[in-house]
């Protein structure tokens, strides 16, 4: 017989800075490997929200897609902060050329 074992209620998140490295945990209950992927990408999709670049299109599946409008003079620091926020394991791809408003 299995032994019963313990589990989360909700989402739980913790970040703490080190020497100028920053750690965050987050730990959520899911019941599928899709499900837990969908965590990790919200995490991501919130930061971005809460930066000044601008979010268009989120896809969730078996890979996520987020569409963010960055200015061409901030992509490099863009693809900096997002190597750093996913600890390199996001991929940054330009697309296609648009037109921002000016920011007021």
């Amino acid at each position: 017989m299995a032994e019963p074992y313990l589990t989360l209620e909700e989402r739980i998140e913790h970040e703490i800075e080190i020497k100028g490295s920053r750690f965050v945990c987050v730990l959520a209950p899911v019941s599928s490997e899709e499900a837990a992927r969908a965590v990790v990408a919200g995490r991501l999709e919130n930061s971005l929200r809460a930066s000044p670049y601008e979010v268009g299109k989120v896809a969730y599946g078996a890979r996520v897609g987020l569409e963010v409008l960055v200015r061409e003079p901030e992509l490099e620091a863009f693809s900096a902060w997002v190597a750093t926020l996913t600890a390199g394991r996001a991929a940054v791809e330009p697309g296609a050329a648009v037109h921002l408003r000016e920011p007021r």
